[in-house]
């Protein structure tokens, strides 16, 4: 195995020390208010290792996102695939609203990373995270006609859009009844009930 120089190890710690400050500044301050400066003097290192390893503000907001993305993506894989599509959408979804819950007061305010990356860099990326998992349950679902009553994307979109909604609103706490995260979960819950109840009922009117 070849052994990193101490440049390299040096370079990686530099790397690392500016994302961490960066993620701790992103996560307490709006991004706006956090200047390059403020970055380096967090992370310990002069302004000229940040443009090393940075070409702006904006590419260590995207890389202190991916990071995000990633750590989510691991907590998604501890979901186990179901035999009951349904019951798997369901688990998907709990999850995803017990760690932005759990996790809020670490994580980017979502609003300031579409605010700043744009909608469509921004959706590049979240796409590759949950929609995958929905679209695969999704689509069995359609297969065996237990959903017929509506498009799979529309109710893929939908779904994917209920959690955006909550990554962003549960970040404004204050604003949110304690029982937030539980109404979520029966909301979802109704509106699954809706989607297998209606398939039926459509698909036989439409033979």
């Amino acid at each position: 195995m070849k052994l990193k120089s101490r440049q390299q190890e040096n370079s990686e710690q530099t790397r690392l020390a500016l994302l961490e400050a960066g993620q701790y500044l992103f996560v307490n301050q709006c991004y706006y208010d956090v200047s390059i400066d403020e970055i380096s003097r967090y992370a310990r290192v002069t302004k000229g290792a940040f443009y090393h390893h940075f070409s702006n503000k904006k590419a260590l907001l995207r890389e202190c996102y991916l990071l995000q993305v990633k750590h989510a993506v691991q907590k998604l894989d501890e979901v186990p695939t179901y035999d009951d599509k349904w019951q798997e959408l369901t688990a998907l979804f709990s999850l995803c609203v017990d760690h932005i819950y759990q996790c809020k007061n670490e994580l980017i305010p979502l609003q300031e990373v579409i605010s700043v990356l744009g909608w469509k860099e921004w959706e590049e990326i979240d796409a590759n995270i949950l929609i995958p998992r929905i679209q695969h349950c999704v689509d069995i679902l359609f297969a065996e006609k237990q959903i017929c009553a509506y498009s799979p994307a529309i109710v893929v979109n939908l779904i994917y859009g209920f959690i955006t909604h909550i990554a962003i609103n549960l970040k404004n706490e204050a604003s949110l009844p304690k029982e937030a995260c539980s109404d979520f979960k029966a909301i979802f819950a109704d509106f699954l009930i809706g989607v297998k109840q209606a398939s039926p009922q459509r698909h036989h009117h439409r033979a």
